[in-house]
């Protein structure tokens, strides 16, 4: 799994912050990657649709459903594209949604959809089989006993305050973490069905429970029961990612709690929910708002309204480790995205969270440093192989900073180069500012069919780690007939050292560690004929220098290092291995790879 997602409604950032050493998996999270506060709205419908969609609620419409605005457009339909199911789907990333609010009815996807709330029909799950992981033994929510049970005899309007105040002070609600430990023992045994039948690559877990909670327990009497329930919900998150393992985790709320007086306070932002709860409400003698709250034809007692700052944790390869910074509710959207390798789609009007490790950047400023990189024998290798004819067109995959469109260029070769990191397009214009330079992802090229006669990817494919045989069959696609794909990718010097080699760059980076067979098997099954190959090797190439471009932390470098230094014998031998007081040296080896596409 790539990503897993803890949607958890109201979970509110003051509880959390505060309490971090209670909150052990919450506060690993936290130190493994960025977290904080979400500037937000009041209302769950607008913000979660929002963080589906990357879409604000005037633009995606449930807003206009709310406030039943006649006047209003329909909202965006959930097979619209912009939804995030869709855009990864697209990218050939499946995708699992656990009871998500405002999703009915399921839409069809790659993967499984468990609609949530509200719901008016029996269309809320994808496949339709999936009812039979999910009827069986489904917890019912839990509201505070009715202030009937506590000897109150008047109904809310005309009960004595000061007696509604004592229900409040004597552990009020305090029945609620054992109810929301066993409900969430139960969710956790059909996340493992759903994940063991459906492995999807991203699964989004949304939950009500703590917002529920949070209406009744607004009294700092409630706080002990407040960071009991929070502690069950952390153990259900640390149990959920032990049993999954993602390689990313994010927490996100939408908003948090505060007490209903301060929806009665003009000066408050929460005051514009006034109308919600004006001529309901009881003023306690310790100055607490209560409202009644609906159970069973009787009333408990509510003492808590939304805010609107929600908090995320979000933990990944790529984003940065105990960072805080607040973020606004439309940068979930896009950070998602990102944090999955997904190009943000142009609907999204507002700027990447600062959250993330500027890898990209970091990578795309060393890039040219790199010793064999700019090695001259790899290059012209490349391009002899490649056999390019003057009047071909040529597709550079995966361009990086352009040193091979560049170089083509300078041949007097068409050229156009793309690639997926708009920090290597930058670099690229800023080095080569007449190359023709595209961002687009390989397996979506923005292209008709039979374009190009050349299609050239060095040292590209490795990246991409969902969706490789899309982008192998799309580079097919774009193809003349008769046209030719030409690969450069780093191997190990021998398969028996492949081990080595994944131990190594897992340090580096998620990516695909190739053998020869591997590639020929790609291309072949694309449809490629007349696969032909070489290897080149350029020698004793600097680890430190590998190393010190790589954008790694310092404690990434120096585990590499140590690989490099204390491996087995065979591998210093197969890498020509040299070890110098400063450095070691080694020789690398690349394979260069091509196939024709069928001329009919």
């Amino acid at each position: 799994m790539k990503l897993l997602i803890f949607g958890i409604d109201a979970a509110d950032p003051e509880i959390i912050l505060n309490h971090r050493d209670s909150l052990p998996n919450l506060d690993k999270l936290c130190s493994q990657g960025a977290y904080g506060r979400v500037q937000s709205l009041f209302y769950s419908c607008d913000i979660w649709t929002s963080f589906y969609t990357g879409l604000s609620p005037d633009k995606h419409g449930v807003q206009y459903l709310r406030l039943s605005n006649p006047k209003s457009n329909q909202p965006v339909g959930l097979k619209a594209p912009v939804y995030l199911w869709n855009q990864l789907n697209q990218r050939s990333l499946s995708f699992g949604m656990i009871e998500g609010l405002f999703t009915y009815p399921a839409p069809a996807v790659d993967g499984f959809f468990w609609s949530g709330k509200p719901r008016s029909g029996e269309d809320y799950t994808f496949p339709a089989s999936l009812k039979d992981f999910i009827t069986e033994g489904y917890p019912k929510d839990l509201l505070p006993r009715p202030i009937s049970t506590y000897g109150i005899s008047e109904p809310f309007a005309s009960a004595p305050v000061d007696k509604l105040q004592k229900i409040l002070e004597r552990n009020y609600f305090a029945e609620y973490p054992a109810h929301l430990t066993r409900k969430l023992g139960w969710y956790r045994q059909t996340i493992q069905r759903l994940y063991n039948s459906y492995p999807v690559k991203v699964m989004f877990y949304y939950t009500t429970d703590i917002d529920l909670f949070g209406h009744f327990t607004q009294h700092p009497a409630c706080l002990p029961v407040t960071l009991q329930t929070y502690q069950a919900l952390d153990r259900f998150i640390g149990e959920v990612i032990e049993d999954c393992q993602p390689e990313s985790v994010l927490f996100i709320s939408d908003h948090g709690m505060q007490p209903t007086a301060k929806v009665f306070d003009p000066k408050e932002r929460a005051s514009i929910m006034v109308g919600d709860y004006r001529g309901w409400e009881r003023i306690l003698p310790d100055g607490t708002y209560v409202t009644p709250w609906p159970n069973q034809g009787l009333q408990s007692l509510a003492t808590g309204v939304h805010s609107d700052t929600g908090f995320y944790s979000f933990r990944g390869p790529q984003l940065k480790r105990d960072f805080y910074q607040d973020i606004s509710y439309l940068q979930v959207y896009p950070a998602i995205l990102n944090a999955l390798g997904v190009t943000i789609p142009a609907h999204v009007e507002t700027t990447l969270p600062d959250i993330f490790e500027c890898f990209d950047q970091k990578r795309a400023d060393g890039y040219d440093k790199l010793q064999w990189a700019k090695d001259q024998g790899l290059l012209e290798s490349l391009l002899f192989f490649a056999d390019l004819r003057l009047e071909d067109e040529v597709l550079d995959l995966g361009t990086g900073t352009g040193v091979v469109a560049a170089a083509l260029q300078q041949r007097g070769t068409k050229v156009t180069g793309i690639d997926a990191s708009w920090a290597m397009i930058e670099k690229a214009r800023q080095m080569h500012p007449d190359l023709n330079l595209v961002h687009a992802d390989l397996r979506a090229l923005p292209y008709p069919e039979r374009v190009y006669n050349k299609a050239i990817a060095r040292m590209v494919l490795h990246h991409i780690i969902d969706g490789l045989p899309k982008a192998i069959a799309e580079i097919f696609r774009v193809l003349e007939l008769g046209g030719e794909v030409v690969v450069c990718e780093g191997i190990p010097p021998l398969p028996e050292l492949l081990p080595d080699y994944q131990a190594i760059f897992s340090l580096k980076e998620v990516r695909h560690c190739f053998l020869p067979k591997d590639l020929r098997d790609l291309l072949m099954q694309a449809g490629f004929v007349e696969i032909k190959e070489e290897m080149f090797v350029v020698p004793q190439v600097s680890v430190s220098n590998w190393l010190e471009q790589s954008g790694l932390p310092e404690f990434k470098q120096k585990e590499i290092y140590r690989l490099h230094s204390q491996s087995s014998k065979q591998f210093k031998e197969a890498y020509n291995l040299v070890e110098t007081e400063k450095d070691i040296l080694i020789d690398m080896t690349f394979l260069l790879i091509k196939g024709m596409k069928p001329l009919d």
